[in-house]
């Protein structure tokens, strides 16, 4: 795994950095995507940082609360991220078999021996594990407990005002038809609907400006998260259960 970081001299001119703010990184996951985390939290993202090694009894009990935040408060990256960093030295197999075994699927990297975000530079400093973070959209963050990881998230969310808008944003089924209501009219509208794996089950692109729109449900049922984007960027999740 290739890891790029931020050299430290630019984040002096992209932002004021205070004490209370996560050190930018830029790290490559097991599955070879790219991340930085001040381009996430830039997009209204917030990151759960999850420091772990792979043989620790007290991780592997943490994973599943993890996940449930993943995908339950996150949407699996549509509104926010767990990362999850193992410093046991661990090759990339073991860490999806880690995965697979204690029922995770969210973002995982590879560390090794003395990599920059474990240490003191980077404001980390992981001398132990399990440690986990939460990294706000205001790009403030904490060390939490992993059975505090979801409220602090949320909280991240409503500090921002997103959930206050969530709120005005709806989703449900009628007959053989998902509804989709927007917060308010909105000019051009994309609406995807995709199952848990990512793939696209149904979608539209309306560019009559209207609240509620129609779409096609999906003929299997299962859950499937409704993704909608607008012409000015804002974008909205829901998960949405289709029974039989």
């Amino acid at each position: 795994m290739f890891k790029k970081f931020i050299p430290v001299f630019a984040l002096v001119y992209s932002l004021t950095v205070s004490a209370d703010t996560p050190p930018d990184f830029t790290m490559t996951d097991i599955q070879g995507t790219t991340y930085n985390l001040h381009t996430e939290l830039a997009r209204n993202k917030p990151v759960v940082l999850v420091f772990f090694n792979r043989t620790c009894g007290t991780c592997q009990a943490a994973v599943p609360t993890l996940e449930n935040v993943w995908q339950r408060d996150a949407l699996q990256g549509q509104e926010g991220w767990v990362w999850a960093f193992e410093n046991g030295n661990a090759s990339n197999e073991q860490i999806e078999a880690y995965f697979e075994q204690f029922g995770g699927s969210f973002i995982a990297f590879r560390t090794q021996g003395d990599d920059s975000i474990l240490t003191s530079q980077f404001g980390y400093n992981i001398t132990y594990t399990p440690q986990y973070f939460v990294a706000c959209t205001d790009f403030t963050f904490k060390r939490v407990s992993y059975d505090l990881v979801s409220e602090v998230f949320l909280s991240c969310k409503a500090a921002t005002g997103i959930e206050t808008e969530r709120s005005q944003f709806a989703v449900g089924t009628e007959g053989n038809s998902i509804f989709v209501t927007l917060p308010r009219e909105s000019g051009q509208v994309k609406i995807m609907v995709v199952d848990i794996l990512g793939r696209i089950a149904t979608q539209i692109t309306s560019t009559t400006p209207q609240q509620q729109y129609l779409i096609d449900k999906p003929a299997m049922p299962g859950l499937y998260i409704v993704n909608v984007q607008l012409e000015n960027g804002k974008r909205y999740s829901r998960k949405l259960v289709v029974a039989r």
